[in-house]
């Protein structure tokens, strides 16, 4: 990870996504800590290999649970933090998902949810990104 803000965004979803109550950031040595089960580790190493992958398309992880899809995407043509922030908002509306994060130093966004609201948000990621 490059920037201590980009450690924070990943710390942020990684909370989000995966339920974890317990991780932290010492942003001075570039560290993540945590603690959680098997299922929230595997989480953040699966999120931290796709931060430090830039060249990564779309990824997916299943996981336990009604909302079992974890999603990462990576629009080509909203690189930019406003862009991204309103392409998240619009696909949180449409598809109805609620666990939906962008990552302005990435530009990427991350959501968790069914396979069906993962569906419809990838549908309208699709549409938007033009």
């Amino acid at each position: 990870m490059s920037s201590a803000l980009g450690l924070e965004e990943a710390a942020t979803v990684g909370r989000s996504l995966a339920a974890i109550r317990w991780l932290f950031v010492v942003s001075d040595q570039s560290v993540l800590t945590m603690r959680g089960t098997r299922e929230q580790v595997a989480v953040m190493e699966w999120l931290m290999d796709f931060v430090d992958s830039p060249d990564k398309g779309p990824q997916e992880m299943r996981v336990s649970g009604e909302e079992d899809v974890i999603r990462m995407f990576r629009p080509t043509h909203r690189k930019a933090p406003k862009g991204l922030y309103d392409m998240t908002n619009q696909v949180r509306t449409i598809a109805r998902v609620r666990r939906i994060f962008f990552l302005s130093t990435l530009g990427a966004i991350a959501m968790r949810g069914s396979q069906e609201e993962v569906s419809r948000a990838e549908k309208a990621i699709s549409e938007l990104d033009k």
